[in-house]
């Protein structure tokens, strides 16, 4: 690391870059910096978006909730927590209807990307919960056949999903304001768990958006430490419950 000029091993969650390479082009006489993503598959596998607690909460309405459902709802405590809760719910007839994100920032941050992308993102999370089903490019296909936009055009989801994808492992973080930069403009280097080294370049964006979407998987961070999968009560009386958002690659 010494000889590397590297002082730490980790670059923080705001910065998507690890390492930058300065390119030599003999032809223009250009030598432009490129940042450069590392995803380490040795161990487990990596994140592409990490929860943060409230940031990456969205909040939904519980329909057809009584004090009796979330109370009962909210003593499940087993190692398959959230699953059994959101049995407990549909069993009682209850629904969740999306209402806002939890975070100003992060809102702010997906609308430059799509400006129904909190709606879209919001309704990939509630079947997540719901129908227990974790690969993004699944999800993908139920919101394709479900069209809760109404929108009627084949791929709309998918393509938004793709777009969001890109943008979070370029650049984007939910908590710093984003003005569409790209961080990572180089591209990514993933160690596979055999210690093969692969990199894929940004220039083939394309390629590099099927990759994200077939690779990646939501995944149900810790409900203690980011603070969802409960029911509360609001003043006005509405039942509310908080979902989290994180997304991880799949081997």
């Amino acid at each position: 690391m010494q000889r590397c000029l590297c002082n730490k091993v980790s670059v923080s969650n705001s910065d998507k870059k690890d390492f930058l390479i300065q390119a030599h082009d003999p032809r223009t006489g250009q030598e432009p910096q490129m940042g450069y993503s590392i995803k380490s598959y040795i161990g487990s596998s990596p994140t592409l978006f990490n929860a943060e607690k409230d940031c990456t909460n969205f909040l939904y309405t519980v329909v057809g909730c009584t004090d009796e459902i979330m109370e009962a709802v909210n003593a499940i405590d087993d190692g398959r927590k959230i699953i059994n809760r959101m049995k407990c719910l549909s069993d009682k007839g209850c629904e969740l209807v999306f209402e806002r994100m939890c975070s100003d920032s992060f809102y702010d941050n997906l609308i430059m990307i799509e400006s129904k992308l909190p709606e879209i993102l919001g309704e990939m999370i509630r079947i997540s919960f719901v129908h227990n089903i974790m690969p993004i490019s699944k999800l993908a296909e139920m919101m394709e056949s479900e069209d809760h936009l109404g929108v009627n055009r084949p791929g709309f989801y998918t393509q938004k999903i793709r777009n969001f994808l890109k943008d979070v492992a370029l650049g984007m973080t939910p908590k710093r304001r984003w003005n569409g930069e790209e961080d990572a403009n180089g591209g990514y280097v993933a160690v596979k768990s055999d210690g093969t080294i692969v990199c894929y370049f940004i220039y083939d964006r394309v390629g590099f958006m099927d990759y994200l979407i077939a690779h990646t998987k939501m995944e149900w961070p810790s409900t203690s430490r980011h603070d969802y999968a409960k029911i509360f009560k609001t003043s006005d009386g509405q039942y509310m419950m908080k979902l989290n958002l994180q997304v991880r690659f799949m081997q």
